[in-house]
């Protein structure tokens, strides 16, 4: 399946022992993670070859020292329109990512059928600012519920990777190595792509159609099975909160033993741990969208706007509208 994302005169070209050169968009507040990913695997890539098979380029519309999500300072090279593309270009995300700075390079490298790959946020700005979407598209599952609260995105799905026509949508964040050594298997043999993984020590490159882990309750490393199967219809259940002796009797234990569980792995009470995970869903639609406030509140599972903005304030020390005003 990666190999249908290059196209056959790169293959060819590649085969005879050029290098790849892979170009890097940032913006100012770039996920420094991401960035750092990426180039860990193509310089890993180099070492496993001995061999500089690919080359890297950072670039951004905003060229010099660019600061990331974490004040990272990295120096960018000046794009010009879709003039200079490389055989890969990717997108990292962050908190900053404006689609206007990129969209025209990421159009180019469609029509030369080279990749394009959108990262995470970069991802969500896309699937936002494309007004149809012909093919289906994916980004990290916390933007995909906000999505659907928010429009109409029929081909949205909680895949790793989608490809549509060339173009990458993609969960980004802790998956970029995977999908950095996805690309780069069909340009690598089976036992350096092998070696690659294990050098990275990542046990399992997981396929671009494998869901992602959604959620709290998606960690089981974390949590005892009985709370991850309480936490999991929380997660389920946050514009009509469950009555927690419901909540129990779904799982097979009392109320009381319920309550215990909750205070011994995670020191609240079932109710207010529910509470927590509403009103973190209440800020992301507080924070990456406009809905009005009652309907966020309505969304997680509060009566009233005024109910959402004293349990908020508790929470998080401010008010549902300085949050949206701070981002903005």
């Amino acid at each position: 399946m990666q190999n249908a994302i290059w196209n056959t005169g790169f293959l060819e070209r590649i085969a005879t022992g050029d290098p790849a050169a892979v170009e890097i968009f940032v913006q100012p507040g770039f996920s420094d993670f991401e960035l750092s990913a990426i180039i860990q695997v193509l310089q890993t890539a180099n070492d496993v070859c001995n061999m500089d098979r690919f080359s890297w380029h950072v670039t951004s519309d905003q060229p010099g020292l660019i600061t990331s999500n974490s004040e990272l300072l990295v120096r960018a090279e000046p794009t010009i329109g879709d003039e200079y593309l490389k055989d890969c270009l990717i997108v990292v995300g962050g908190q900053g990512v404006s689609a206007s700075g990129w969209i025209n390079r990421v159009r180019a490298m469609q029509r030369l059928k080279r990749p394009a790959i959108l990262l995470s946020d970069a991802a969500t700005k896309y699937i936002k600012t494309s007004a149809t979407l012909s093919g289906p598209v994916t980004t990290h599952w916390r933007d995909i519920g906000i999505l659907h609260e928010t429009g109409d995105y029929p081909t949205l799905t909680n895949h790793l990777v989608e490809n549509n026509n060339g173009i990458l949508t993609c969960a980004g964040q802790s998956h970029t190595q995977e999908i950095v050594i996805g690309l780069l298997s069909a340009i690598l043999n089976p036992q350096d792509c092998a070696e690659l993984s294990n050098t990275l020590i990542l046990e399992n490159v997981r396929g671009f159609q494998r869901d992602q882990p959604a959620g709290l309750s998606k960690s089981p490393n974390f949590f005892e099975k009985r709370l991850q199967n309480a936490i999991a219809l929380m997660e389920g259940n946050v514009e009509t909160p469950l009555r927690i002796a419901f909540l129990a009797g779904e799982i097979g234990v009392s109320t009381r033993q319920l309550e215990r569980l909750f205070m011994f792995y995670l020191g609240k009470s079932p109710a207010k741990f529910y509470k927590h995970i509403r009103l973190k869903h209440a800020q992301a639609l507080i924070v990456d969208t406009q809905m009005p406030l009652i309907d966020v509140a309505l969304a997680s599972g509060f009566s009233t706007s005024s109910s959402l903005a004293n349990s908020y304030r508790q929470e998080f020390g401010t008010t549902p509208n300085k949050a949206r005003n701070r981002k903005n």
